[in-house]
């Protein structure tokens, strides 16, 4: 045996000696006393910013709940149960009721409950989830209270030749933003396309904030092999409204891939509108297919608001076409900071006659000067040629004046196709 290995199975036998059936106690592992160090660290009510002692003592524990987590998962049975597994991490980690906030720190100064984030909750109200979608695979979520929300810790283990080794550490890097953390919401889910024999793992979480219910959610896919993976295979983000419920923020998987749908900021004079995002594995890699909006006009201004690399995917007119300067004319994609773009809104919608799979979408623009020196006036205007495919829409190309074919009504008005 190595000296290094003799020293993890040191390690391992320190935290799980005294207790039994060979886990310790709780109250007297690092981990117990990595959670109070943060606990004492405080925190100013609704302050989104970290402070360097916070994050010092947040990673510090992150660190401690891995080490924990392994000396007991490293040591089950191989035919342990998700169930057991949970336990057994349960009776060695602190309780979930240590650091959760008292009947006094819920209620804000006129006595009446509150939902203000207290100081000193950083830590508090561990979570554990432990689950097994496959015999030989754990997967185990960790979350903590951070102010106005969570952070969550995942681990995989596999059972290799008779023994449960980790595969996969994620977790957020030290943050000085609560928006950095892993949290908000979260879901893990194994996707049914493989790669080169082995299961991909999605794992997607939103951003905590306190002010806000704009804010992103992140998507990380991992090839879960034999030996470790901490490097995503893939990885995406979007915005989404964090307290919207038209739809909330959902996950479901598909043949080839997955699919969110959730809430997002609308430009123009809706808030918000019904937003779906739909991936797939495709030579050996994840990319965004159709529907990339639930409508016509929603594809428009989402395919507006998207990286040029991925809006190149659902476009079909050439590079350096009327298409593209319309694209550049409204995207902050390659601007300097600070720089003023049109404002762009999609207005009416029509169908054509020349075809039932085309249809037009017109685009305005507003100019507006932020100092006030000039006055707000309209920018350009494109008609966009959409052509419908078997899941979605597509962009055919752009033009600058009206194609003739399309004068029917104004499907936008009253509703959305």
């Amino acid at each position: 045996m190595s000296v290094g290995r003799l020293r993890i199975f040191s390690l391992a036998g320190l935290l799980l000696a005294s207790f039994a059936p060979g886990i310790a106690s709780a109250q007297q592992q690092p981990v117990t006393v990595a959670q109070q160090k943060l606990l004492q660290v405080k925190a100013g009510d609704m302050d989104t910013s970290v402070s360097p002692a916070l994050q010092s003592a947040i990673s510090a524990f992150k660190t401690a709940l891995a080490a924990q987590t392994d000396a007991v998962i490293t040591q089950l049975p191989p035919q342990s149960t998700a169930e057991a597994a949970q336990q057994r991490l349960a009776a060695a980690m602190p309780s979930p009721a240590v650091g959760k906030p008292t009947d006094t720190d819920s209620k804000s100064a006129d006595g009446n409950a509150s939902s203000a984030p207290t100081a000193g909750q950083y830590g508090g109200e561990l979570q554990l989830s432990v689950t097994q979608p496959e015999p030989s695979l754990f997967l185990v979520q960790e979350s903590f209270d951070i102010a106005c929300g969570d952070d969550t810790v995942l681990l995989a283990y596999r059972n290799e030749s008779g023994h449960w080794q980790r595969i996969l550490l994620w977790q957020s890097k030290p943050y000085n933003e609560i928006s950095g953390a892993f949290g908000d919401t979260y879901a893990v889910q194994l996707l049914h396309p493989q790669r080169n024999g082995h299961p991909l793992l999605l794992v997607l979480h939103g951003t905590p904030w306190c002010t806000s219910t704009m804010s992103s959610f992140h998507m990380d896919v991992f090839e879960l092999g034999a030996s470790p993976a901490n490097t995503p295979l893939w990885h995406g983000d979007h915005g989404y409204r964090r307290l919207d419920l038209d739809p909330p923020l959902t996950l479901k998987l598909t043949a080839d891939g997955f699919e969110v749908r959730t809430s997002v900021s609308e430009a123009g004079d809706r808030i918000f509108r019904k937003g779906v995002m739909r991936y797939a594995f495709q030579n050996d890699a994840i990319h965004r297919i159709e529907p990339i909006a639930m409508n016509a006009h929603d594809s428009v201004e989402e395919w507006l608001e998207m990286p040029r690399s991925e809006a190149a995917g659902f476009a079909d007119d050439v590079p350096g076409s009327l298409t593209w300067k319309m694209f550049q004319d409204f995207t902050w994609e390659g601007r300097p900071e600070g720089a003023h773009i049109p404002l762009a809104e999609v207005g009416a919608v029509r169908a054509c006659t020349d075809s039932t799979t085309h249809f037009q979408a017109e685009v305005t623009s507003t100019i507006y000067d932020p100092s006030g020196k000039q006055k707000d006036h309209p920018g350009p205007t494109y008609f966009v040629q959409l052509q419908q495919v078997s899941n979605g829409y597509r962009i055919h190309s752009a033009a600058q004046s009206p194609d003739p074919a399309c004068k029917g009504p104004d499907l936008m008005s009253g509703s959305h196709m």
